[in-house]
């Protein structure tokens, strides 16, 4: 029987100066000069949780005018942190990536060496694969798209019974040290998607439950932040227990459609991951 493989090409007073900092180099790098005052002046009331009518009469502008910069602002900023900044989610972006770029530079400052210290896997849930035979041409288009190309989606389709979670499991065993973190999670249960991306994201950025984010957009954007931070291998076996039976447009039964959001944004966002998908026709 055959298995169809499909590839999907498809972030306080202290923090205050960072932020500007991280914009400044975003806004830099997009249009080649830094933040002109108003923009400073917009960035500042918003982060001070001002509204445009506030910044306005602080700055002798229009409101309007001041909504226009601010919109053409947020654009240059969510072109250049890879995801959609506004008004409300302006902070917690900044914040966020300067944390992750805090992390970053520690982990750089360590050396080298800290590379395969820092590499894990948690594959409890991989089937033995040590009598695996065949799948020779697969395995290789397989370790092409995800190692060669760099390919941030790819689903495993194809009768149930067929071997493709042996496929997936045989292809960690080849692939896992151009890995830094590997990660196989079954879905077979049909777990929420809260509870999975809470469980990826405490493996993959050693993340407390306290830790992490409230809402669905915002834990999938967290998610996509260690997918940026580290390069990682993220196996979901089983995916038909979230679709609706029978359907085979792949869309998510009633109460998951999260996991389409989840799957949309992985393999649209920029990263240095991959989000393997075994799914049964």
């Amino acid at each position: 029987m055959t298995i169809e493989l499909r590839r999907i090409d498809v972030n306080l007073a202290e923090k205050h100066e960072e932020a500007f900092d991280l914009a400044e180099k975003v806004i830099s790098a997009k249009r080649g000069k830094p933040l002109n005052r108003l923009q400073r002046a917009i960035l500042k009331g918003v982060w001070q949780d001002q509204t445009y009518e506030d910044i306005a009469e602080m700055t002798h502008c229009s409101e309007g005018h001041i909504k226009d910069v601010a919109a053409d602002l947020w654009k240059q900023l969510s072109d250049g942190l890879g995801e959609r900044v506004g008004k409300k989610s302006l902070k917690a972006i900044l914040e966020r990536h300067i944390q992750e770029s805090e992390i970053l530079q520690l982990e750089g400052s360590l050396g080298d060496e800290r590379f395969m210290s820092r590499k894990r896997r948690d594959c409890d849930l991989a089937p033995d694969v040590s009598r695996f035979l065949g799948r020779t041409e697969e395995l290789t288009t397989l370790e092409q798209w995800i190692v060669d190309e760099q390919c941030r989606l790819v689903l495993l389709l194809g009768m149930g019974g067929i071997g493709k979670t042996a496929l997936a499991a045989k292809l960690i065993e080849q692939v896992h040290d151009e890995f830094e973190l590997v990660i196989w999670r079954n879905l077979r249960n049909a777990p929420a998607v809260e509870e999975v991306l809470s469980d990826l994201i405490r493996f993959l950025g050693r993340r407390e439950r306290s830790d992490l984010p409230s809402s669905l957009d915002g834990s999938i954007m967290f998610l996509i932040e260690c997918l940026r931070a580290s390069r990682c291998l993220v196996v979901l076996d089983s995916v038909e227990a979230i679709l609706q039976s029978g359907d085979r447009a792949g869309r998510s039964r009633e109460g998951y459609q999260g996991y389409g959001q989840l799957f949309k944004c992985v393999g649209k966002t920029v990263h240095q991951s991959c989000l393997l998908l075994e799914n049964p026709d």
